[in-house]
């Protein structure tokens, strides 16, 4: 019979072998398809987006200059920046992703690029903060295509 220490290192083991990694934190969003003209009308009420199955790709922390822009506002290469984690949302737009706390890009799959609108001060293709604890669900809204 194994001592209750020996337990816990037996155990211990069995996470770290079966990929249970008790510093990573899951993160979960939805992925928003926003289409056609969104201009505001006093006449008509905002539809909310639909969620849609798309990838969700997590890089790290990446600047719009080092992102390849490919010409398409917002849609990026990433070929050699560092992939961190990936996740398939469902069709109501969906998804969740155990990752370290740190510091991450995030950028939706579009065909064999990757899109966001969204920046920071800094530079920073959509960054998003991982933290232990407190994190908000993420939002993010595939709006090619779409009239502001």
């Amino acid at each position: 019979m194994l001592s209750v220490a020996n337990r816990w290192s037996f155990l211990l083991l069995i996470g770290v072998l079966l990929g249970c990694n008790p510093s990573k934190v899951l993160v979960k969003g939805k992925l928003q398809r926003v289409i056609g003209n969104q201009m505001p009308s006093p006449d008509l009420p905002s539809e909310e987006a639909s969620g849609f199955v798309g990838y969700v790709f997590f890089f790290e922390p990446t600047s719009i200059n080092a992102g390849s822009p490919t010409g398409e506002q917002g849609v990026f290469l990433m070929s050699d920046k560092t992939l961190v984690a990936k996740t398939l949302a469902n069709k109501q737009g969906q998804f969740k992703v155990k990752l370290k706390p740190g510091k991450y890009s995030v950028l939706i799959g579009k065909e064999s690029q990757f899109y966001s609108n969204i920046s920071n001060l800094d530079g920073l293709i959509n960054p998003v903060v991982v933290e232990k604890k407190n994190n908000k669900p993420l939002v993010l809204k595939a709006d090619w295509g779409a009239i502001y």
